[in-house]
């Protein structure tokens, strides 16, 4: 979808809605400074530092817990007046909304959840530029999804200012639905800071959920221990019988069983792998969705290569999920999300959403046959099994936690380690320093944003905020992106050219 809007003039005439680098969620955490540095001399290091984060975080989440109680409440009384539920989000958000939905039609056999995400299920694969920044698209999906008067609808926002979401829960109050919204900054700062979500969080009609819970591991990685906590607290009051305290225990003992030292053979499998050149397919019968949301999200995170679609000329990615037993596109996508993919066949955009879209993007058998025939490949296979989380390689079996009968928990601890190890292989090949994404795609206005502050702050520059300032480094990010390429991003082009003068 093309949008002449994001040119150096468009952007800078309207970077003050993007500019978010005040937020909590797109700051430094202070225990991740020298991630990159102490994760290339130990992998096991870097482990122990992310675990670190993740656990720090579920302790501030469990002081929210007469919230998140209060809005369990809430969503259950509406569940069971038989109205529906609808979850909306962007990217990392867009993709647990999807997830939630599944998991609760699979826990509670019935379709009262309704999850979807900017740009439809053809954007929980490859990433649709520009579609989050549009409050319209937001409305418009939710309308054609069939959102009614008094049926529920929470905003799914780590940063609590996408303007999609904004405009899906703006939506929700003007068909007189139930409107809520769940973010992951301070309230006080959205509304004194960013004019859209005040618009959002003033509303008395809104029930909103703050879950603010720090800084992420690694800069503005929101996929990380953003969305971890959202899923918890929203998966907990959607379907959890338990008191959240007791919940929230029960995690904390499954969290201690993983076996996270074991994380350091995966970590340097794949590493090699990618040093060779070579790939790998993911395969899973129990969590195939968890797995494709962590594999997915790479690519606009560490400029990766996205998923190939079949029906363009294009590299292929570098990993890639496969549904173990499927025969064709549409067989493996049903068996994926658990019903049929959902595709926008709007005018505008049908060409990035549209259904044959969707399933261009073959996630059978058939795809892992023609990956292999051209290249190199290592096959892992992730599932829970009555042995617990069993990672299975060509060469040795790992379980790296025991039996969990909690679906959302097993779920969590193995998005939690997807992400570990994701984001410590990447950082290995030298896709992160300190804790800064240097290889992120500036593909949106947020991202753009932030492909800027973090080029100033990698060049030590300390007057980001000056208009001319930032004027400056934003032109160096839009002179650097036609050059970028999944090995030379716009982060690192521009930076070489800033300090070659």
């Amino acid at each position: 979808m093309k949008d002449s809007r994001y040119n150096l003039k468009s952007f800078l005439n309207s970077s003050h809605l993007y500019n978010l680098g005040h937020l909590p969620t797109e700051g430094f955490h202070p225990l991740t400074q020298d991630l990159s540095e102490r994760t290339l001399l130990s992998s096991q290091d870097g482990i122990n530092i992310l675990k670190e984060v993740d656990l720090t975080a579920f302790e501030k989440l469990e002081t929210k817990k007469k919230s998140i109680e209060t809005y369990q409440k809430w969503i259950q009384d509406h569940l069971k007046n038989n109205k529906k539920v609808f979850l909306s989000g962007c990217g990392a958000t867009g993709r647990l909304a999807i997830l939630l939905e599944f998991f609760f039609t699979r826990i509670k056999k019935s379709n009262s959840v309704v999850g979807f995400m900017a740009g439809g299920d053809a954007a929980f694969i490859r990433s649709i530029e520009r579609f989050e920044d549009q409050k319209e698209f937001g409305a418009r999906q939710l309308k054609e999804l069939g959102f009614k008067a008094n049926d529920l609808l929470i905003g799914i926002t780590e940063g609590g200012e996408t303007p999609f979401v904004i405009g899906t829960v703006m939506h929700a109050i003007k068909a007189k639905g139930i409107p809520g919204f769940v973010y992951c900054n301070p309230k006080k700062t959205l509304i004194d800071t960013v004019e859209r979500s005040k618009i959002i969080l003033e509303n008395h009609t809104v029930n909103d959920l703050e879950l603010f819970v720090g800084e992420m591991a690694i800069s503005g990685s929101t996929r990380m221990q953003a969305t971890s906590i959202m899923m918890a607290a929203l998966g907990f009051s959607l379907w959890g019988d338990l008191e959240f305290a007791r919940w929230i225990d029960q995690f904390f003992h499954a969290f201690t069983q993983v076996k996270w030292d074991q994380l350091e053979y995966w970590i340097n499998y794949e590493y090699k792998a990618y040093q060779n050149s070579e790939w790998i397919h993911y395969e899973s019968k129990t969590s195939a969705l968890s797995v494709l949301t962590d594999t997915t999200e790479r690519a606009p995170t560490f400029s990766l290569n996205p998923f190939k679609s079949q029906l363009k000329n294009e590299p292929n990615s570098i990993s890639y999920l496969i549904a173990p037993e499927t025969t064709s596109s549409a067989e493996a996508w049903e068996i994926i999300l658990g019903r049929k993919p959902r595709s926008l066949e709007w005018k505008e955009t049908k060409e990035d959403t549209g259904l044959n879209q969707i399933y261009a993007f073959d996630l059978s058998e058939t795809e892992k046959e023609r990956r292999t025939k051209i290249n190199s490949s290592h096959l892992i296979t992730i599932n829970w099994t009555s042995q617990g989380l069993e990672i299975v390689f060509p060469k040795i079996k790992i379980i790296l936690s025991p039996p969990e009968k909690d679906l959302l928990i097993r779920e969590l601890l193995l998005k939690m380690i997807l992400n570990q190890v994701s984001t410590l292989t990447m950082t290995k090949l030298g896709k992160v320093k300190n804790n800064i994404m240097t290889h992120v795609k500036p593909s949106n206005g947020k991202l753009i944003d932030r492909a800027i502050r973090y080029l100033a702050k990698l060049n030590q520059e300390n007057n980001i905020n000056e208009p001319k300032v930032y004027a400056m480094y934003a032109k160096k990010i839009f002179e650097a992106i036609p050059e970028a390429t999944q090995d030379s991003p716009a982060i690192q082009i521009a930076l070489k050219k800033l300090q070659s003068f």
